[in-house]
């Protein structure tokens, strides 16, 4: 996790004001926060329990001048206090050792030294104490523990530092350090997958800080609990109220003035991009385009040029990606591109990894649109390798099915049939693989939405069965291409959300009529025809005319003819002529039909409206003009079968 996520950085204690942009930069680079503000422990471990808690700089800044003079609290036992100071220089040795862990990244062993730190602390004190020695320390604690990755020890100790500034604030006050422990509880809550909880806290350091600033007040330490906020409402699918929280947490940026400019412009590009991805999924593209280029600027801004950071990243893809939901090819592979020359220069981790092979995998997509195949494998084969890599030898999910079905889609773009069928079988391992997991997981009862992922999962694995009944139709393995049809139609039969008309469902349906007639079953051919045809009728309306729809007829006008169903085969196909003559007014698919046409009617024993309909299709196909060898092929069987006719005769 980062680790400025998980608690509010106001409360990180290793990090001064005074440190140079170059270490603050090295500091978010190890996924510290990027304020850099100090716990006064040396006032503390001086033992000024009593410090007034005026806001929150005025006990995370370390004091000027002299450490004061030790005065031990009044509910001390004078008997005691030859042993205060000695308590006190423990506490101090284990205090600095903590320090020190800390400002290394050693969390572990800070947590240890400040965990022995405070229980010298309370000994002196006395366990049922409170005061801002003490609650400071928790709240160190809560940190270090957090940053070890301790979240529920983290989440502790801030509640129990909450609940002793409360004995000392009173319930109903409002106090900035309060308010910031709020935050980190509410983020430490949200980390550990309690939304509901999380969401109360974070409201409440809301209003806590609008008592102390105002009610109508837009100050930027309300922007990152707001954001938060916003993020909560987005996973519980509440997308109205994130939009709200997000433009509240922008002018609460867009308000800071000129403090910490650079920190606000940061905080400003998150969530304004944020609101661009809401708009772009809302479906409002050129909405979401120009936020999202907005937010790009203000993280440039903020950074500078040469910086580079995962944000970045994730605003570069973001823009990138509605470049392309636009059709804006070439910008979203520039963008995508950018993306990926900064991700090859920053540190390694497995969420980076995962990140780089989603954009190596959105390169391979675009470059395939744009037909340049040759980048394209190369970018979807090293997102493999990569998605490979990381889900292990035995893993399967959803990214990993999206790059080896685009992998085979490139193979069949370059007439590579065999790779193609390589690729889709190995997509069909994966996929029944993820449907076993996902099955387990949903009758185990475990994920929320395991439900909704094996649907998409589903519908993936009828995508490759579809697929592969086209590569194996197209090589000649008619047996295993029937199945596959079969299997992609059954399982989309079985998905509620697929009942409207689907173009992969009538092109399966068709595809298993033109085997189903291949081997001879011409009643089977007919009933898949004929229910791909009323799936077309209902996509495009009774009355449609276009070529979907005549070419059917057509086929299913051929399939009556030999079942011996002539006023059948009649009725398709005068319709199919008609619809070809409004299409393409001539041509060859006019012919053909008329061809078709022709044959019924040499059937029905009718030889002069049989020739009529022969001589038309041979006049238009020799206005054709086509250097084809089907076209003359076409016009020897005209030929042959006006012959026929006046053999007949």
């Amino acid at each position: 996790f980062s680790f400025g996520d998980v608690t509010n950085p106001q409360e990180n204690p290793f990090l001064r004001e005074s440190e140079s942009s170059a270490r603050r930069i090295r500091a978010q680079a190890l996924g510290l926060p990027p304020l850099c503000e100090d716990m006064a422990l040396s006032s503390a471990v001086a033992g000024r329990h009593s410090l007034p808690v005026a806001n929150a700089t005025s006990v995370l800044i370390a004091p000027h001048g002299p450490t004061p003079q030790v005065t031990p609290p009044p509910s001390f036992d004078q008997s005691r206090i030859s042993n205060f100071q000695h308590v006190q220089d423990d506490a101090q040795k284990w205090l600095v050792d903590a320090m020190q862990a800390g400002r290394r990244g050693d969390f572990s062993k800070a947590k240890g030294s400040f965990e022995v730190a405070l229980k010298l602390k309370f000994g002196q004190y006395g366990l049922g104490e409170s005061n801002a020695v003490l609650y400071h320390l928790l709240k160190c604690l809560g940190y270090v523990c957090a940053g070890s990755g301790d979240l529920e020890g983290a989440l502790e100790r801030y509640c129990e530092s909450f609940d002793m500034q409360q004995r000392i604030h009173g319930k109903g006050g409002a106090d900035l350090g309060m308010a910031a422990t709020l935050s980190s509880i509410g983020s430490l809550r949200l980390k550990l997958g309690n939304k509901e909880h999380a969401e109360e806290c974070l409201m409440d350091a809301v209003e806590m800080r609008r008592q102390i600033y105002g009610k109508d007040a837009l100050h930027v330490d309300m922007a990152k609990d707001l954001e938060a906020l916003g993020d909560i409402k987005c996973m519980m699918g509440k997308d109205s109220g994130a939009e709200k929280l997000y433009k509240y947490a922008a002018a609460c940026y867009r308000n800071s003035g000129s403090s910490n400019q650079g920190g606000c412009n940061e905080g400003l590009s998150s969530v304004i991009s944020k609101l661009g991805t809401l708009l772009g999924r809302r479906g409002d593209l050129q909405a979401s385009q120009r936020l999202l280029e907005m937010a790009l600027e203000f993280r440039k801004s903020a950074s500078g040029p040469e910086f580079l950071s995962e944000d970045l990243v994730d605003v570069l893809n973001k823009l990138a990606y509605i470049y392309a939901s636009s059709g804006l090819n070439v910008k979203a592979i520039q963008g995508y591109e950018d993306s990926l020359e900064m991700q090859r220069n920053l540190a390694e981790t497995d969420k980076s990894r995962l990140t780089l092979s989603n954009t190596l995998l959105s390169l391979g997509v675009l470059y395939m649109r744009e037909g340049i195949l040759d980048v394209a494998a190369d970018y979807l084969l090293e997102s493999l390798d990569l998605k490979r890599a990381l889900q292990g030898d035995d893993g399967a999910g959803v990214d990993l099915l999206h790059v080896l079905i685009n992998l085979g889609e490139v193979c069949l773009l370059e007439d590579e049939t065999e790779s193609a069928v390589a690729f889709y079988e190995e997509a069909l391992q994966d996929a029944k693989l993820l449907v076993y997991y996902e099955e387990a997981l949903l009758q185990a009862g475990l994920g929320g939405d395991s439900k909704t992922v094996l649907c998409d999962v589903y519908l993936i694995l009828a995508d490759i069965l579809h697929k592969l009944g086209y590569l194996y139709t197209s090589i000649g393995n008619y047996d295993n291409a029937y199945d596959f049809y079969d299997k992609s139609l059954m399982i989309k039969s079985r998905i509620e959300a697929v009942q409207s008309p689907d173009e992969d469902a009538i092109e399966a349906l068709e595809g298993l009529g033109f085997l189903s007639a291949i081997r001879g079953e011409c009643s089977v051919a007919i009933d898949k025809y004929e229910a791909a045809l009323k799936m077309k009728q209902a996509m495009h309306g009774i009355d449609f005319m276009g070529e979907e729809v005549a070419k059917t007829l057509n086929t299913l006008g051929v399939l009556y003819l030999k079942q011996g169903s002539l006023s059948a085969a009649q009725k398709h196909l005068s319709d199919a002529v008609a619809m070809r003559q409004h299409v393409f007014g001539s041509g060859s698919h006019v012919a053909v039909c008329l061809r078709n046409l022709g044959d019924v009617y040499q059937a029905r024993k009718r030889p002069e409206d049989a020739e009529e309909l022969y001589e038309q299709a041979y006049d238009i196909m020799e206005e054709c003009a086509d250097d084809q060898m089907q076209h003359f092929i076409e016009l020897a069987n005209l030929k042959s079968r006006l012959g026929h006719v006046a053999c007949g005769r």
